[in-house]
């Protein structure tokens, strides 16, 4: 005969939640505009470890990351999640995986150029401005799970920060 046994539903609701976000994680597509948010974002959070979250995100048009270095990380990062791909822990998008890594960087601040009604992130010189760092943190979100694996060396502390704040950093 049916039962109401809260212990026992708490349980199952715990498993099927488990089960849900693992296959929200593994089944997620990385697209070309969240690498290279993540990647401009971790950035940001490098250059000013001693900003909490809502002093960061005002700093609007004043931290510029070297185009170069930009491309170099998205080409590492890209790479990673190919690996990661190949193990079955995700899935990435068709720009990221036959476009170069200067193509990926052109194409996302173009498409984010001609999607936002605010800038999000410009070239100026050999640069590329952070303009919109709200825009960054919600584009680059999605690589949460990835972010510690993605980062390099010296990025790896920032990084951790954007886990650890869920986002937030």
């Amino acid at each position: 005969m049916p039962s109401v046994d809260p212990a026992r539903d708490a349980g199952y609701t715990r498993e099927l939640g488990d089960a849900i976000a693992q296959a929200y994680q593994r089944e997620t597509v990385i697209i070309w505009t969240q690498l290279v948010a993540h990647v401009l974002y971790r950035y940001l959070v490098w250059a000013t470890p001693e900003l909490d979250l809502f002093s960061r995100q005002r700093r609007r048009g004043e931290v510029a990351m070297p185009r170069e270095q930009l491309v170099r990380e998205v080409a590492e990062a890209r790479d990673r999640l190919l690996q990661a791909e190949a193990e079955g822990r995700v899935h990435v998008g068709p720009v990221l995986r036959s476009q170069s890594p200067e193509r990926i960087v052109s194409e996302a601040l173009s498409a984010w150029r001609d999607y936002h009604t605010k800038v999000v992130a410009r070239e100026v010189g050999d640069d590329v401005l952070i303009e919109d760092p709200n825009l960054l943190l919600f584009y680059q979100n999605r690589l949460l799970p990835w972010a510690e694996e993605l980062a390099t060396e010296e990025t790896l502390a920032a990084a951790r920060s954007i886990v650890n704040q869920g986002g937030k950093a």
